[in-house]
C-alpha cells in the first residue's frame, strides 16, 4: 500500500477511488430542476481524461441523503456527470469525507484551501460546503477544489488537486424556437365539462414509528425494575459447540433493536468448556421476553496461530443503514490467544462484518491496520500518546453510530517494558470506517479516585435521544467483590455517569449504584457478572445484565453448579 502515496499523479489516480461524496439535500419549492456534478482530475472533465481515469470515476460513489434515507449509489451518465432533480432555491452539503485507505498516512483533504483534519477541533465532523443557487459564480457552475494534502516539516504540502465543478442546469436558457414562417391556425377547442368531484380518501392511519415490544409493558417507575421471570437466556437450556454440550455462560452481553428485522438481537460470550475456548452466540426475541438462542455461532475463534484462536468475546454489534432499508452489521469483540486467566492475556480488538444479524466475516489481512484478519488495533495503538505504553490489553467494547463515526468505549490498560500497568481505564476511539481508529487514550474523567488502583471497566454507553446526553453505566474493580455472591468473580452493581460529548464525565455518585446486586432475586442469587449492557427505546432503559444463580438448573446431570444467564430490568 505504501507505493500508493508516493505523490505520483499515476498512482494516486488509484487512491483516489477512496475518496467519496456525500450530498444532502434539503428542498424548498415544489418545482424540479436538474443539477449536474462533474468531477474532475488536474482539471480535466471526464470526456478529457484517458481511459483509465474514467473507469475511475465511474468507480465512485455519489449518494443522495435526506430525511435520513440515503439513495443508492448514482452511476455516471454518458456524458460524465452525475445528474439528480432538486429543487430551484435548494440548500445543499456537499461533505468530503476521507476513507480508509488514508488513515495513518499523514495525508488529508483540503476543501477550498481548509484542510479536513482541522474539523477534528468540532468533534471529528467531516468539513461540509455548503451552497445556495445564488452562490453559482456565473450563475451557471461552481467550482470546488479538493487538494490532496501531506505534512512535512515544511509544513502541509499539497500532493494532489481534485475539482469538482458544479453545474446548475436550471439555470441554463433553453435555445429559442425557430418559429414556422406561416403560423398554423390555432383550433378553438370543444367545450370542457367540470369534473365530477371526487371525494377525498380516508387517512390511512399513520402507526408509530418504533413501538414498543409486544408482550411486556415496561412499568412506569424512574426506579430499575426487574423483568418479574428473568433469566431470559439460561445456559443449561442451550447447547454449544461440535459435541453439542450444555452451555455454561451467556456473559457480557450486547443486546440491540434491529430496524431491519424488527426484532431484538442479543449477543453474548460463551464458553465451550470440553475445549476450553470461548465463542460469540447469538438468540434473538420479537419481545425481548421469550428468546432463542440460535444454533450457528456468529463469530467462532480465530484459526490456530492467529491473534484470536483462542478466545472471541466481549462483543458489540452496531447495525448501518447505507441505503434505503439496506443494513450492514459490524461486530466489534475483543480476542487472544492466549488463556492465563488473567492479565497477560493480551487481549485486542477486532471487526467482523454481515450483511445480516446471523453470521459475521473477520475483515482481511489486507484491510487490517495490522495485516491480521479481523484485527483492528492493540493496546499500543490505543495508548499512542504514551511512548511509555509498550503492550497491554484492550477488550469490552461498546460501540455507537452516530454523526457519521464510530463511537467506541472500552477497557484499556497499557504495560511499559518492565511490564508494569502504567495507564488505564476506560478508553475512548472514534472511526469513519471502524477499521481506522483515532485513538483519544484514557479517560481521566472517568478515573475513580476513592481508592488507588481502582478503575472502571467493562462500559456500556447510549445517546439519551430526550435529554440530549451520552450516559454510560460501568463496574468499577472493587476488592469487596468477595463479599458479592461467588467470590472474586460477581460484582456488587453498576455505576452511572453523565457527559455531554462522550468524553468529558461525571459520576452521578461514586459511592452509590445505579443498579444493585438483589440476593433474593430468584436468577441472581449467587451474584451479578460482568458489565451490563443499556438500550434506550420509546423512553424506556432496558438494562440486560448477566448473573450467576443456581435456580432452574435444566436437569440433574447439568455438570455446572451453577449458570450464567442473561436477566432485564427496565425503568422509565
Amino acid at each position: 500500500m505504501g507505493g500508493c502515496f508516493l505523490g505520483r499523479k499515476v498512482l494516486f489516480a488509484f487512491c483516489f477511488f477512496f475518496l467519496s461524496l456525500l450530498l444532502i439535500v434539503g428542498c424548498q419549492a415544489a418545482d424540479s430542476a436538474t443539477f449536474s456534478y462533474i468531477p474532475a482530475i488536474d482539471g480535466k472533465t471526464y470526456n478529457q481524461l484517458p481511459k483509465t481515469s474514467q473507469n475511475l470515476l465511474k468507480k465512485m460513489d455519489l449518494y443522495i441523503v435526506a430525511n435520513n434515507v440515503v439513495s443508492p449509489p448514482l452511476a455516471l451518465s454518458h456524458n460524465g456527470h452525475y445528474e439528480i432533480d432538486l429543487q430551484p432555491g435548494a440548500i445543499g452539503v456537499l461533505d468530503f469525507t476521507l476513507k480508509s485507505v488514508f488513515a495513518d498516512t499523514g495525508y488529508f483533504v483540503s476543501i477550498d484551501g481548509t484542510p479536513v483534519h482541522a474539523a477534528k477541533q468540532n468533534n471529528n465532523q467531516p468539513l461540509q460546503f455548503y451552497f445556495l443557487n445564488e452562490m453559482f459564480s456565473d450563475g451557471l457552475t461552481k467550482i470546488i477544489k479538493a487538494d490532496i494534502l501531506k505534512k512535512t516539516r515544511a509544513g502541509w504540502t499539497i500532493v494532489q488537486t481534485v475539482q469538482f465543478t458544479l453545474v446548475n442546469k436550471s439555470l441554463i436558457p433553453d435555445p429559442e424556437p425557430v418559429p414556422n414562417p406561416v403560423p398554423d391556425p390555432v383550433p378553438v377547442p370543444d367545450p370542457v365539462p367540470d369534473p365530477v368531484p371526487v371525494p377525498d380518501p380516508d387517512p390511512v392511519p399513520v402507526p408509530d414509528p418504533d413501538p414498543a415490544p409486544s408482550g411486556y409493558v415496561p412499568p412506569e417507575t424512574t426506579t430499575w425494575s426487574r423483568f418479574p421471570n428473568n433469566l431470559i437466556v439460561n445456559p443449561a437450556k442451550f447447547k454449544i459447540g461440535p459435541a453439542q454440550e450444555k452451555g455454561f455462560n451467556a456473559a457480557d452481553p450486547c443486546v440491540m433493536f434491529d430496524q431491519k428485522t424488527q426484532k431484538w438481537h442479543a449477543y453474548f460470550s460463551s464458553m465451550i468448556m470440553s475445549q476450553d475456548v470461548q465463542v460469540i452466540k447469538h438468540a434473538e426475541s420479537s419481545d425481548a421476553i421469550t428468546w432463542t438462542v440460535k444454533d450457528d455461532i456468529p463469530l467462532d475463534r480465530g484459526a490456530s496461530g492467529t491473534w484470536d484462536s483462542h478466545m472471541v468475546e466481549t462483543c458489540s454489534v452496531v447495525s448501518v443503514e447505507t441505503s434505503p432499508n439496506i443494513f450492514k452489521y459490524f461486530m466489534f469483540y475483543s480476542g487472544t490467544n492466549t488463556d492465563f486467566g488473567d492479565d497477560r492475556d493480551h487481549y485486542s480488538m477486532g471487526l467482523a462484518v454481515s450483511d445480516n444479524p446471523d453470521t459475521f466475516t473477520r475483515i482481511s489481512s489486507i484491510q487490517s491496520p495490522k495485516g491480521a484478519s479481523g484485527l483492528v488495533f492493540d493496546a499500543k495503538m490505543a495508548f499512542a500518546e504514551n511512548p511509555a505504553v509498550v503492550d497491554g490489553l484492550v477488550t469490552d467494547p461498546d460501540v455507537m453510530y452516530r454523526d457519521g463515526l464510530f463511537k467506541m468505549w472500552f477497557y484499556c490498560a497499557g504495560t511499559n517494558s518492565s511490564g508494569k500497568y502504567v495507564d488505564g481505564g476506560i478508553c475512548y476511539a472514534s472511526s469513519t470506517d471502524g477499521i481506522h481508529w483515532d485513538q483519544n487514550g484514557s479517560l481521566m474523567s472517568l478515573l475513580n479516585d476513592q481508592t488507588v488502583g481502582v478503575v472502571a471497566q467493562q462500559p456500556t454507553v447510549i445517546y439519551n435521544d430526550v435529554s440530549k446526553i451520552y450516559e454510560m453505566w460501568v463496574v468499577i474493580d472493587d476488592p469487596a467483590y468477595s463479599t458479592y455472591g461467588l467470590p472474586g468473580l460477581a460484582v456488587g452493581g453498576y455505576y452511572h455517569a453523565v457527559s455531554s460529548d462522550g468524553i468529558q464525565w461525571t459520576y452521578t455518585s461514586k459511592s452509590q449504584y445505579d443498579f444493585q446486586w438483589d440476593r433474593k432475586a430468584s436468577s441472581e442469587d449467587e451474584g451479578l457478572a460482568n458489565g451490563p449492557d443499556v438500550v434506550f427505546r420509546n423512553g424506556f432503559y432496558y438494562l440486560f445484565y448477566s448473573s450467576f444463580t443456581k435456580q432452574d438448573l435444566s436437569s440433574a446431570d447439568y455438570p455446572y453448579p451453577y449458570t450464567w444467564g442473561l436477566n432485564f430490568a427496565t425503568k422509565k
